[in-house]
């Protein structure tokens, strides 16, 4: 049951660092890059949704994991928690100041 758990954590890990890549790579594209190719705008539009609705799910799990571990600083879930609190914060944010 121990492999279960750690398991799914560890997949939680990996996808909340993947949206979070995702979503710092579609900034330095908009800003940095100024890329306007029309395959990249589809795909930006295609998993920016996804991702938006992933990162506040993936939190939730996380919370859930952490908790059930009693609270271990040195586990993914805190990681994870780690990661996703200031990139949701960033991706709502960057909606709301232009």
């Amino acid at each position: 049951m121990k492999d279960k758990t750690a398991n799914s954590n560890r997949v939680i890990f990996y996808l909340s660092v993947l949206t979070s890549l995702f979503f710092l790579f579609l900034y330095i594209k908009n800003v940095y890059l100024k890329l306007n190719f029309v395959i990249i705008g589809v795909l930006q539009e295609l998993f920016s949704i996804l991702f938006l609705v992933t990162q506040p799910i993936l939190l939730v799990f996380a919370c859930k994991v952490y908790i059930k571990n009693a609270f271990k600083i040195k586990s993914d879930s805190f990681i994870t928690i780690l990661i996703l609190i200031p990139s949701i914060g960033l991706t709502w944010m960057s909606f709301f100041t232009s």
